[in-house]
């Protein structure tokens, strides 16, 4: 029998995609949150026969009733922050998208745990959307978080017999106006409560081979530096470029260290931007313990640090 013909027109589908959250601030909704996210290859990069003992013995017995009083701190009357926020933000999309005639239909998808991916597409399917944005929500492109969501959107639509034109948004860290929204956010922050001595960036690790360093040298480094230059008042003193020496200038950025030329400190440091005043000095040290216990290289900072600046 033929195939029905596909349907034409229709919306334009954005996937919004993060990483999950547990239902509940319970040990067992987090059990089951963290026996789906750590039981992903793309997560824990070792052999199935190896990590899932480890994982279902000692990670999922302990893990979860430690940290569920943290969750319960900080869950919302709505639910988890992640999801409200998330929920908030494709509403957010949408609304402004469609204000300007757009005729776009948003949803959101958490990569484990609920609302799931299924649910979603199926809401953009029924909405004839017929060209799909899937958009991690991740500003840096990592293999345990955009491609793994990559991974199970492919997944789940070779199963669909109509399937949508897919476009990835991949990374994001250096796209000016999601810079103008942080610089935006830091500034009212300060508008509010007043300008600290410091600020402080965090940035998730992960664990990095030491043949990636370069890549990710050249990838990483070079939007904060074009932003930095143009940054505006009160933000431009204090906001400076990964890939700036930090010498010999009134406020200077360590830079990640070429694995051609520094082999030793490079190793192993595929990722670490951290920026600080030309008169301290941060040493990039290998430290031998992962996440997981396993013997790989990573970098801490090692010295003091003043004014660490938005990069």
């Amino acid at each position: 029998m033929p195939e029905a013909p596909a349907p034409k027109g229709g919306a334009v589908g954005i996937l919004l995609i993060n990483l999950g959250t547990p239902d509940a601030p319970t040990p067992a909704a987090i059990r089951r949150y963290l026996r789906e996210f750590l039981s992903d290859p793309r997560v824990v990069e070792l052999p199935a026969a190896l990590w899932q003992p480890i994982l279902r013995l000692f990670v999922l017995t302990r893990r979860p009733a430690a940290i569920a009083p943290k969750y319960a701190q900080v869950w919302l009357e709505r639910g988890s922050p992640l999801l409200v926020y998330g929920q908030d933000l494709a509403a957010g999309v949408q609304h402004t998208l469609q204000a300007r005639g757009l005729p776009v239909q948003v949803a959101l998808a958490m990569r484990y745990g609920n609302p799931g991916l299924d649910p979603a597409l199926e809401a953009l399917r029924a909405a004839s959307c017929r060209r799909i944005l899937v958009a991690p929500l991740y500003p840096q492109y990592a293999a345990s978080t955009t491609a793994t969501a990559v991974d199970a959107v492919n997944d789940r639509l070779a199963r669909w017999r109509h399937q949508p034109t897919l476009r990835y948004l991949d990374r994001f860290h250096d796209a000016p106006a999601y810079l103008d929204a942080l610089q935006a956010a830091v500034l009212g922050h300060w508008a509010r409560a007043g300008k600290a001595d410091r600020l402080l960036l965090s940035f998730h690790g992960l664990p990095s081979r030491p043949w990636i360093g370069a890549i990710l040298t050249k990838t990483i480094a070079t939007g904060p530096r074009r932003r930095c230059a143009g940054a505006s008042e009160p933000m431009a003193s204090g906001c400076t470029s990964p890939s700036r020496a930090a010498s010999g200038r009134p406020h200077g950025c360590s830079r990640i260290p070429n694995p051609r030329s520094n082999p030793g400190r490079a190793k192993g440091c595929a990722a670490w931007m951290s920026c600080v005043r030309a008169s301290s000095r941060i040493v990039l040290k290998p430290s031998k313990k992962s996440t997981w216990g396993v013997a790989r290289p990573f970098c801490r900072p090692v010295g003091r640090t003043s004014a660490i600046s938005p990069a």
